[in-house]
């Protein structure tokens, strides 16, 4: 999401991707979400699913 998602206020929703069947860790995901999203002003919601 570049300048325009940002121009447009735009906000990311998404579960704790690439854990689960991926096999990844949320603590090695989630820096790199925070870098690329959060740090650049984009509101970022994640979801748990059970």
């Amino acid at each position: 999401m570049g300048a325009l998602g940002l121009k447009l206020g735009a906000s990311v929703h998404m579960p704790r991707i690439g854990c689960g069947l991926a096999g990844g860790t949320w603590s090695r995901i989630e820096p790199l979400i925070e870098k690329r999203l959060t740090g650049r002003g984009i509101p970022v919601t994640v979801y748990d699913f059970d």
